[in-house]
């Protein structure tokens, strides 16, 4: 004979099978779905600001001039930007590269640093002024002149223009060289730039890599090494007067990202110049 169940024990046996059920799916890794979905977020958001205004992505590569003296202290650029209607304070060590920014800002880019008077007004010093040109990925390579102003070139690193597979060598300096990447040898005047297509026939390669300098009248050896890149991989190489001798030159190897690029925050201020850390120039040229 059936027995008839109440609707109580029916809503029991429902809400039992229900959790059954749900006790057999997966369950998500919550940490990793959250920075999954916010990095979307920041990317449909950058996408989306993209399509109303124009956009920069601009990291910065500093490097000290070794012939002022003063510049031997100043281990980082530590200035202000304003994007979003916003100031941030961005932070550049020596002889690396900092974090990408996102600046929504005119074309003529500005660091700057603030002031109070003593009526309590804040007021803007500009420390540098630049055209970035059109919207996109890009590096400033910052230095100062002999005036102990800072000053900068844009390297653009969208992908059209620095493409995968690519080894960009700039020549930041005012001596001549010779660069020889692979089989391919190429002159580099002063302050020139050249691109090396790497043929690659697998994920990663470690490809040759030689500078000779001229200074004076004399050749020497800057580098004979291997370097690593991998498929699609970009690599910027930057020669500039080594800060412990400036008649010869040293490099630093850098790695170009492709993003993603996050929202904007600021840097730590930095109370103490002469704060210690690695110092990209020394393991540079020997890496």
């Amino acid at each position: 004979m059936r027995s008839k169940l109440s609707m109580q024990q029916r809503i029991i046996i429902l809400a039992s099978l229900t959790f059954a059920l749900l006790s057999c799916l997966p369950i998500p890794l919550t940490a990793q779905n959250d920075d999954a979905e916010f990095e979307r977020q920041m990317e449909a958001e950058a996408r989306a600001l993209a399509q109303t205004k124009p956009i920069h992505f601009v990291s910065l590569l500093y490097l000290r001039n070794p012939t002022l003296e003063s510049s031997q202290y100043e281990r980082v650029v530590s200035h202000f930007y304003a994007s979003e209607d916003k100031d941030f304070r961005i932070n550049a060590f020596a002889g690396s590269i900092s974090r990408s920014i996102r600046y929504d800002g005119p074309s003529n880019f500005i660091l700057f640093d603030k002031q109070v008077t003593d009526e309590g007004e804040e007021i803007r010093i500009p420390k540098l002024n630049i055209d970035l040109g059109s919207p996109g990925p890009k590096m400033l390579v910052l230095t100062t002149n002999s005036e102990d102003k800072l000053i900068a070139w844009v390297i653009p690193t969208d992908k059209r223009k620095f493409p995968g597979n690519v080894v960009r060598v700039f020549n930041f300096s005012a001596q001549p060289v010779k660069v020889k990447v692979q089989e391919t040898a190429k002159n580099l005047s002063k302050m020139s730039m050249e691109d090396f297509h790497i043929q690659m026939d697998q994920t990663r390669a470690m490809v040759g890599f030689t500078v000779a300098a001229y200074a004076n009248g004399n050749g020497y050896l800057v580098a004979r090494k291997r370097i690593g890149i991998a498929q699609e991989g970009r690599r910027l190489i930057v020669l500039f007067p080594s800060p412990t001798n400036p008649e010869k030159l040293t490099f630093t190897n850098l790695t170009i990202d492709s993003g993603p690029f996050l929202q904007n925050y600021s840097d730590k201020e930095i109370t103490d110049r002469n704060v210690e850390y690695q110092d990209s120039y020394i393991p540079a040229a020997q890496r």
